[in-house]
């Protein structure tokens, strides 16, 4: 089965090995993936290839929003296009976490409508979850690959350079002639995580090495939390050894002058008696380097904290979700909702007693709270930052609203009609939404973040979006002791 869209994709010539150019799609807020470096260590020893992050070519700053794209968006877009062109791949694949859809949708649009010869793949979180619906959303993407995408990336170009069947490729969905959407079979998870080869920045254009070097130790979470896609996206829990993860620091400290790196393991403790050896570890082979990572509030004690904090761990990013019971229980967080709550202060107290820097993260607007629900959590956020902001260098509660992301249970009960979701008409947008994010306005899993989740506890849509950006607004506006929430 031929992909309609690519009349001349395998053309090469003889000799030369086929060019593929990975991009991650323009970053607002959260960390890139790591998974385009790990495919481009995969690929190069078959391929040409290039890394594109798309926030490296205006700065060094992976989390923010460039001015460009605040400015002109058309602009910095079409210049991201030609950086691309000026690689001269076969394929472009184009990572994405659910966030960056409409960022990818007018990318491949725009670098289709120049380079119609160029296949086009794309793959992250909605394409994994929601395969057709992006394949049908944007007509320029040729294939979708599903889950893990290494493996199925390597396979698939192999496949369109030689010729072969497509459907022989597992975990990739694509378009036939007729319209029809094939889905292969799926692909396992990678199980051994060592097989995975050791990263670099040597692939990726502009900037090499961004101011933060972010790696992982492990993929997957036990937790079962309704708003989190993290779970079905990776799966069960699986882990780097020890050794690899000192191979691959040391491979990093050979190439760069960096000081500090961060895991973005889901939650770094799910394994105590692993972390706490790779803490000793990581201290003892690199005793002048800092650290830090992300980990959920349920998993600390004293005796971890001290060992990490002794090795150089100094900065946590902290899902502490709520203080509320009603809250904690829609969102599936903990089985033992009034201990957690119980043991919150002994938490915080563990965490300023062996940290530098703490980011608290929390959620409201689900369907469940009463305006009293958020007053308290309001207030409890006003009395922690009171009482701890003096403890830390840096200290952030940083106050989110539940957003419906597929992949989640949450995403399952919308589909399933359970709960109502409803775009804020009234929101003001900026340049950047309304140039490459309005076009997707009327799909919720593309542009999840302008949608909310209906609470009836409020008799109107207003009354209920007054009273949640209320709390919001005051929780990041409140000051003390010079710290400010972001």
């Amino acid at each position: 089965m031929e992909n309609i869209r690519s009349t001349q994709r395998n053309k090469r010539i003889s000799g030369d090995k086929m060019k593929i150019t990975l991009l991650w799609p323009l970053n607002i807020k959260y960390s890139p993936s790591l998974s385009l470096l790990y495919q481009a260590k995969l690929l190069e020893t078959s391929f040409e290839v290039d890394v594109i992050y798309t926030n490296l070519l205006f700065s060094k700053d992976l989390l923010s929003t460039p001015k460009e794209f605040e400015e002109n968006p058309q602009t910095a877009l079409n210049y991201v296009v030609k950086k691309v062109e000026n690689t001269c791949p076969d394929a472009v694949f184009v990572g994405s976490w659910s966030e960056h859809m409409p960022f990818v949708f007018e990318f491949c649009k725009k670098f289709k409508n120049r380079n119609p010869d160029t296949t086009i793949i794309v793959g992250g979180h909605n394409p994994t979850f929601l395969p057709q619906e992006v394949l049908q959303a944007e007509n320029s993407i040729d294939y979708v690959i599903r889950g893990e995408a290494e493996g199925s990336l390597d396979e698939l170009l192999k496949a369109l350079l030689f010729k072969k069947n497509i459907n022989h490729v597992e975990g990739v969905s694509f378009m036939q002639e007729n319209g029809n959407i094939v889905h292969t079979q799926g692909r396992s998870f990678v199980e051994n995580l060592d097989e995975l080869p050791l990263i670099d920045f040597e692939n990726v254009l502009g900037h090499k090495v961004p101011e933060r070097i972010d790696l992982r130790t492990q993929r997957g979470c036990w937790g079962t939390c309704s708003f989190c896609s993290l779970p079905n996206m990776f799966g069960k829990q699986r882990y780097h050894s020890s050794e690899h993860v000192m191979k691959q620091l040391k491979h990093l400290r050979d190439l760069y002058d960096f000081e500090y790196f961060h895991l973005l393991d889901e939650n770094f403790l799910s394994n105590i008696t692993r972390s706490k050896k790779l803490a000793q570890n990581i201290g003892t082979r690199f005793p002048d380097l800092e650290w830090g990572g992300m980990f959920r509030a349920d998993v600390v004690s004293q005796n971890v904290m001290g060992c990490l904090s002794h090795n150089n761990f100094i900065r946590a990013a902290v899902g502490l979700e709520s203080n509320n019971p009603n809250i904690l229980k829609y969102l599936n967080k903990t089985p033992v909702v009034e201990s957690y709550i119980g043991r919150i202060p002994r938490i915080i107290k563990i965490l300023s007693e062996n940290l530098r820097s703490l980011e608290f993260g929390m959620i409201v607007g689900t369907p469940v709270e009463q305006k009293e629900d958020l007053d308290s959590v309001l207030k409890f956020i006003i009395e922690t930052k009171q009482k701890h902001s003096s403890d830390f260098e840096s200290f952030v509660v940083a106050l989110g609203r539940l957003i419906v992301h597929p992949g989640t249970k949450i995403y399952g009960d919308y589909l399933a009609g359970n709960i109502e979701l409803f775009k804020n008409e009234t929101e003001s947008e900026t340049i950047l939404e309304k140039e490459l994010i309005a076009n997707y306005s009327g799909l919720p899993w593309a542009v999840p973040w302008h949608y909310y989740v209906r609470n009836f506890n409020f008799p109107s849509k207003d009354e209920q979006l007054k009273a949640l950006n209320e709390v919001i607004s005051k929780a990041h506006d409140f000051r003390c002791g010079g710290v400010m929430d972001a």
